[in-house]
C-alpha cells in the first residue's frame, strides 16, 4: 500500500522575484517474500548457468527471506529566484524532511530461522541549493550550481549460514 501527494505553488508574477512552495508526503507499508534456491554447488552452478533449481527435501540451500517495510516521510520545500538583470538570474532554495523508516526481514529455511534483519531509520534535515545563471544571448546559457541532496538508503539482507559454511567471512565457491 502505498499513497504519495505533492503540492506545488508556482508563481508568475510580474516582475524580478518568482517562488516555488511546495510540501511532499508518503506513506508506504510492503511486505514481500522472496524464495531463493541454489542447487549447493555455487561454483558449478554458475559455471552451468543452472543456478535456480526447484525446493525439494533434497536441496538444503533453499532460503526464502520474509520482508515487511514502512517507510513515512514528509518534506517542505521553496525556492526563490531574483533576476538582477535580463541576462543574470540568482535562484536559492530550501529543504526541510523528516522521514521515518522500518524493515523487519525474517529468513527461513525449511521452517527453521535463520539470522533476520531488523532495523528502524528516522532522520530530520534541511538541505540547501543555490544557483546563478548566465544568459549572454538566445542560444546560450551558463550556470553554477550547488546543491545538497539525500536519498534513502538501506541496509543489504543478511546471507543465510548455510552460504558460509567454513565460516571465513566469504561465500563459499567464491574468493
Amino acid at each position: 500500500e502505498a499513497f504519495t501527494q505533492e503540492f506545488r505553488l508556482v508563481s508568475e508574477l510580474d516582475g524580478a522575484l518568482q517562488y516555488i512552495l511546495g510540501v511532499y508526503y508518503e506513506d508506504i507499508d510492503s511486505s514481500t517474500d522472496a524464495p531463493e534456491y541454489t542447487n549447493g554447488d555455487l561454483t558449478t552452478a554458475l559455471n552451468s548457468g543452472s543456478f535456480w533449481v526447484p525446493l525439494s527435501d533434497t536441496n538444503p540451500l533453499s532460503y526464502t527471506q520474509d520482508w515487511d517495510r514502512t517507510l513515512e516521510q514528509l518534506a517542505f520545500y521553496g525556492e526563490l529566484s531574483y533576476e538582477i538583470n535580463e541576462q543574470l538570474e540568482l535562484t536559492v532554495g530550501a529543504r526541510r524532511f523528516d522521514y521515518d523508516r522500518a524493515r523487519n526481514a525474517v529468513g527461513y529455511n525449511f521452517g527453521s530461522n535463520l539470522p533476520g534483519l531488523k532495523d528502524q531509520t528516522d532522520e530530520s534535515d534541511t538541505i540547501f541549493k543555490a544557483n546563478l545563471s548566465y544568459t549572454p544571448n538566445d542560444d546560450t546559457l551558463l550556470y553554477a550550481q550547488w546543491a545538497e541532496g539525500f536519498r534513502l538508503g538501506s541496509t543489504n539482507a543478511p546471507l543465510p549460514s548455510v552460504c558460509d559454511a567454513n565460516n571465513d567471512g566469504l561465500l563459499d565457491g567464491t574468493s
